[in-house]
């Protein structure tokens, strides 16, 4: 490495180390690491080396070099970036995003992870302004814009209306307009075998395994054929247990819209489920739009209006999506269809441990639980949380998210929340964080708390799901919006509607009152699991029945040529 010629046959021989195996690669970069003076543009092509090779922390130790010794580049920061995000650790990717961006202020695609490094510490308002100005660096790029909309979910000033606007908007910017008739193919017998497609990004390694999978186990092969159309490029071992419980798999992420679409009609798809929203994927809206089937559904991860027009129901329940009157100023699908046991189902995960005793009784402390993620904070969570532990002095709150730094002191998102709670009165002391664990260490950590505190007005879905198989009771607030209820859908269809509040006050008081009755928390705790397991909720043979009813009951209203009405649920069809 002393000669420049000698540093460039290097680089050639790192380059080509990228067919060799992991082993080989890293003995060889030890070698040559060994010969000389170290080089900032050597250790950056070893960087990409590891990177090609998936040596995800020796690619970061070998960009860490590369900058130590000069290459302060944005490439470089970015590179750190994108490796920190996935692994979890926050503050660092945030760090490196910010660096990145300043040096590239044109780039959209350094803003976009900027701007979700800021919502994922929690900096929700700085984030949205990211977002909104690498959406004016590149208008036309559906993704972004999908991106900044599951983003502006998290915003609590944001009403239903705004938001359906927000994601009708977007639909007009990344949609073509709706076909104004297209003939299909399809039998319209309402008695035949129905040919049940989903648009799905998340047939992968997500937290929708717990909700999605058993909805696609669950579905009786007599009257129905599964059609899963795999929106991700993200094949790993979950997704052969969806491939397992398909009829028919398609994986068309590297599809156009026009495409996939092509292909539901050449499957001659009868009920097309859209799962993903905006999520993670905007595919399924898009293809929805472009109308690929003669009945079209969003049963969603994305808890809002997906903002298509040419879709036909949304499928919810009585406890998430009350109001009927209210329906077609908070959603643009055409109908609303409620599943009578609920829309939810969920399958916990197979190696949790058994529930334990009241955590309060060994500590001598009632202990709160905040287990959702940083960008659902916001000031009137933290106001709410503040005045709870005012009231009763020898409580603790116990914080834990997916973010591998949240443990360490001085971490950025700790002190998110030392700063929020702190501004009111709450002391540093009476705070336990604890970062990420391994998946099977996650149930147990949520059974250190004796209750959970939701946020609002984005609430919880599978951390909810956890918190009470673990025998941990929550405390949520239902407000006017989908995002808002779903916490409050899960408790009622396990008989806990008492824990379920409409106002920041009335949060306070169960939340409070309920921590003052150990006895009856102890009980609580003691047959929640089994309470759990009983209902609806981790029922899908119940639950999946009732969707196929559904589903037969449109594909009729189709075949007589109704077009959807406001509401409908079972026992109230005609």
């Amino acid at each position: 490495m002393r000669l420049a010629v000698s540093e460039t046959q290097q680089q050639k021989t790192i380059k080509a180390l990228a067919s060799a195996g992991a082993d080989f690669a890293l003995h060889e970069v030890s070698r040559i690491r060994g010969r000389g003076i170290p080089s900032p543009e050597l250790e950056f092509e070893i960087g990409q080396l590891f990177e090609r090779l998936e040596l995800t922390y020796e690619a970061i130790e070998a960009y860490w070099r590369s900058v130590d010794l000069g290459r302060r580049t944005a490439d470089s920061y970015l590179r750190l970036a994108r490796l920190y995000e996935p692994l979890g650790y926050c503050g660092r990717a945030l760090w490196y995003s910010a660096k990145a961006a300043r040096l590239t202020k044109s780039d959209s695609s350094t803003l976009e992870l900027l701007a979700r490094t800021q919502c994922r510490i929690g900096k929700v308002a700085s984030g949205l302004r990211t977002y909104r100005r690498a959406m004016k660096l590149c208008p036309a790029d559906a993704a972004l814009h999908s991106k900044y909309l599951f983003a502006l979910l998290h915003d609590a000033g944001q009403s239903s209306a705004r938001l359906k606007q927000a994601n009708e908007r977007w639909c007009r910017l990344h949609c073509p307009a709706p076909p104004r008739k297209l003939a299909f193919s399809n039998e319209p017998n309402p008695r035949r075998k129905l040919r049940l497609g989903y648009l799905c990004a998340e047939f992968r390694r997500s937290p929708a395994y717990h909700v999605v999978l058993p909805l696609i186990e669950g579905h009786d092969r007599n009257s129905f054929e599964i059609y899963c159309y795999h929106l991700s490029e993200i094949n790993d071992e979950i997704t052969s247990e969806y491939k397992k419980a398909a009829d028919h798999w398609r994986d068309v992420a590297a599809y156009a819209p026009d495409k996939i679409k092509e292909q539901i009609l050449r499957d001659r798809i009868d009920v097309l489920v859209e799962r993903s929203g905006h999520i993670s994927c905007p595919l399924g809206i898009q293809v929805c739009q472009r109308r690929a089937a003669p009945v079209q559904v969003a049963h969603l991860n994305y808890p809002c209006t997906t903002g298509c027009s040419e879709i036909d129901y949304l499928v919810s329940d009585r406890w998430t999506t009350p109001d009927q009157e209210a329906f077609s100023r908070q959603y643009s699908e055409r109908a609303l269809y409620q599943v009578p046991s609920g829309c939810l189902v969920y399958r916990p995960q197979n190696d949790a441990p058994e529930t334990t005793s009241l955590p309060a009784r060994r500590h001598g402390h009632v202990t709160f639980g905040l287990f959702q993620r940083p960008a659902k904070w916001n000031d009137g969570v933290w106001d709410a949380i503040a005045v709870v532990l005012e009231k009763i002095p020898t409580a603790r709150l116990f914080v834990q998210h997916a973010d591998r730094e949240l443990g360490e002191p001085g971490s950025a998102s700790s002190r998110e929340v030392l700063r929020a709670l702190g501004g009111r009165g709450v002391a540093a002391s009476r705070i336990e964080f604890e970062g990420v664990k391994n998946k099977a260490d996650y149930p147990g950590i949520v059974a250190k708390v004796d209750i959970a505190l939701d946020t609002f007005p984005y609430s919880g879905e599978i951390t909810t799901c956890t918190c009470l198989w673990m025998g941990v009771p929550v405390v949520t607030l239902a407000g006017d919006r989908y995002s808002s209820r779903v916490s409050g859908s899960i408790l009622s269809r396990i008989g806990l509607e008492d824990w379920v509040t409409t106002s920041t006050e009335d949060y306070i008081a169960v939340a409070v009152a309920k921590a003052g009755n150990l006895p009856s928390l102890a009980k609580l705790r003691s047959g929640l699991r089994s309470r759990m397991a009983d209902s609806s909720v981790c029922r899908p043979e119940i639950v999946v029945r009732e969707l196929e009813e559904g589903y037969r009951w449109m594909w009729g209203q189709y075949g007589f040529g109704r077009q959807p009405c406001l509401t409908a649920r079972l026992g109230d069809r005609s």
